[in-house]
């Protein structure tokens, strides 16, 4: 799909936000995924995490990179902690729990080797408390192509399809940074 180059500013990408349970989680911007731009191999963005917005404990089949861009976050990787200020990279391998906590407001860049941001199935668990091992959460939400399914609207405003499918356990949804849309 990408024969040429795309160039994105990231203050023109939407900031979207994951809701968990109810609670109102990390906020990011996507920057490159083939369902928002005309881009493919590779997705990446933005995250923001602070004290009340933790990235809840997940995992996925893709393998990711997180680059810290500001501030400091706190990376629990399978039960290991890891701190990553600016300029710090993590690379986590697929099939991994993880999650991303910070005491002040950090900015991290990630990217999956992946075509879209839909391409990358999420499994959400419940303890997304500091230092948390996946062994002790419950599954929480899991991306699944049957049951109850809520789907995020991708914040391109070109774009209307869907980017994020959840099978619900408790809800977890991606949604337009300041709004409750979100659904099929």
């Amino acid at each position: 799909m990408a024969n040429t180059p795309v160039h994105r500013e990231s203050r023109n990408a939407e900031e979207e936000v994951l809701h968990c349970d109810g609670k109102h989680r990390a906020r990011f911007r996507m920057l490159f995924s083939g369902d928002r731009t005309a881009t493919d191999s590779l997705t990446c963005g933005v995250a923001t995490v602070g004290p009340n917005e933790p990235l809840p404990l997940h995992q996925h089949v893709h393998a990711e990179i997180y680059f810290g861009l500001a501030g400091r976050a706190h990376v629990t990787v399978d039960g290991a902690e890891f701190v990553l200020g600016r300029g710090d990279a993590l690379f986590i391998p697929g099939d991994v729990p993880h999650a991303v906590h910070a005491h002040k407001e950090a900015k991290l860049f990630f990217a999956f080797a992946a075509d879209s941001y839909g391409d990358v199935h999420y499994v959400y668990f419940d303890d997304d408390r500091p230092g948390s091992s996946w062994r002790r959460g419950r599954l929480l939400a899991r991306n699944s192509p049957r049951g109850r399914q809520m789907t995020s609207r991708p914040l391109a405003a070109e774009l209307r399809a869907a980017s994020v499918i959840v099978s619900i356990k408790q809800p977890c949804e991606v949604r337009r940074m300041g709004t409750n849309e979100c659904g099929p």
